[in-house]
């Protein structure tokens, strides 16, 4: 974690990152701490292989690949394409090679087809078909974006809790600043920080679907933890997908060249360009309102590369979950997890829910 002299921050705010671009090469980004879980309940109950779905160059099944490779596990994708290429060969461009040389089965759907009949029949039917052929698939949703994977970003903030203790951060945090894809690190941010002991406001910048789909969402992973929460009292969803998901406007493109210039983090144009340009939109008054003091304000923490995500006191660890398995395919992060204090976590959920 560090501090991050972005250009255009308003006076007497201060912005600081929490780098989860560097959790590993090919695993790098929010997508680690979910698999963490999730690859580990697939060990745990026995399957050879994993499933996921997303886009043509989907970083999430990128990592997923990754992961289950080093877990022993088999990978198939369902990846969305357009029509005109569903019938060829997608190549060996960005995250296809590392899917192919990790030995993925990638099956092309179109755009329409997804629509039609969503990510959920889609794997599903992928499942159903590999029970038939003998084999154990583990499905793992859109983004790993379920409560099960929502507790890797509550574990985070633990982590996070851990650094700003040991005053590796500010002394305290008025604001969060989160990019939203899938609706799962928010839930887990959102979450950890209504369960610490400093509130934080939560803001998420949707990069795709509408707030209301986004709260929905959420509200959907937080009755899977067995709580009744409300996800609109704990983050406020903004609409910063521009121009459509992927698809970037000037202005966007401005803000991730002058934050690289000035200070050598490069934002990804999906997720992290996009909400600190919305970060930077929002008024003077938004970013630091009267009574806040001097100094403290949001981070990022977008779904794929960088995590710019706050946290403060919040006391948690892991729950009831054997982690052996996910520990052994993630040595760099092994030495990192605390693995003690789930009882305390437990009650302090039981007493918040």
């Amino acid at each position: 974690m560090h501090r991050w002299p972005i250009p255009d921050l308003p006076d007497g705010c201060e912005l600081w990152l929490k780098r989860d671009d560097l959790t590993g090469l090919q695993l790098s980004g929010n997508k680690v701490r979910k698999l963490e879980f999730l690859i580990a309940d697939a060990k745990e109950k026995g399957c050879d292989s994993v499933i996921t779905i997303g886009g043509i160059q989907s970083n999430h099944c990128r990592a997923t690949a990754v992961a289950a490779r080093y877990a022993g596990l088999d990978t198939y994708l369902i990846l969305r394409t357009s029509k005109e290429l569903v019938e060829e060969d997608p190549g060996l461009v960005g995250n296809l090679l590392v899917e192919r040389l990790v030995g993925c089965h990638i099956e092309l759907v179109t755009k329409q087809e997804y629509v039609a009949l969503g990510s959920e029949a889609l794997g599903q039917n992928l499942l159903e078909r590999l029970r038939r052929q003998g084999r154990n698939p583990y499905l793992i949703p859109v983004g790993g974006s379920n409560s099960l994977g929502t507790w890797g970003y509550l574990q985070g903030m633990e982590e996070v809790s851990q650094q700003l203790n040991a005053s590796l951060g500010p002394g305290h945090l008025d604001d969060v600043v989160v990019a939203c894809g899938s609706g799962g690190t928010t839930a887990g941010i959102a979450l950890g920080v209504h369960l610490s002991d400093i509130k934080a406001r939560v803001h998420a910048y949707g990069v795709c679907d509408s707030p209301e789909y986004f709260y929905n969402y959420m509200n959907g992973i937080l009755r899977g933890l067995g709580s009744d929460l409300d996800s609109r009292t704990l983050v406020e969803c903004k609409q910063a997908k521009g121009r459509g998901y992927a698809e970037n406007t000037e202005e966007e493109l401005k803000v991730m060249q002058e934050t690289a210039l000035q200070t050598g983090v490069v934002l990804d144009p999906v997720y992290s360009g996009k909400a600190l340009h919305g970060l930077l939109k929002a008024s003077p008054a938004a970013m630091h309102p009267p009574g806040a003091s001097p100094g403290t304000i949001p981070f990022l923490a977008p779904p794929v590369r960088l995590l710019h995500a706050v946290t403060h006191k919040l006391r948690m660890g892991c729950i009831a979950l054997n982690l052996r398995h996910a520990m052994s395919f993630v040595p760099h992060r092994a030495a990192s997890c605390n693995m003690v204090s789930s009882p305390r976590l437990a009650q302090r959920c039981k007493l918040a829910f």
